[in-house]
């Protein structure tokens, strides 16, 4: 039997949803449809972003949303190096990509 918990349930479920408004609606009304009246302020609009990316991947879906969502950000006055940081955050300890200088090391038979 498989365990899957409720939060798992819901965050496919608003995987599923994103990916279909991507595909169903144009860059003028994605945004305010994948907040779905919740706030729209860059930190929403960066955490819309960062989900995305975090749970969609590269791709088609993701470029759309980047679109819309730093055309909002641009309007808003976010610097350059603000939007590189939302569009590519440097990676966090226990997610993929993430190394640390000990795993390093390790690699390089230093430890």
């Amino acid at each position: 039997m498989i365990n899957i918990n409720e939060s798992e349930i819901i965050r496919d479920r608003e995987v599923m949803r994103l990916v279909d408004l991507s595909r169903n609606n144009g860059l003028d009304n994605l945004l305010s449809a994948a907040l779905d009246n919740r706030e729209t302020n860059p930190a929403s609009v960066a955490k819309l972003h960062s989900f995305v990316r975090r749970h969609i991947g590269e791709g088609n879906a993701e470029k759309k949303y980047w679109a819309a969502c730093s055309a909002f950000l641009v309007n808003s006055g976010m610097s350059a190096k603000e939007l590189e940081e939302v569009r590519n955050p440097p990676p966090v300890p226990g997610t993929p990509g993430f190394k640390s200088i000990l795993d390093e090391l390790e690699e390089e038979g230093r430890t």
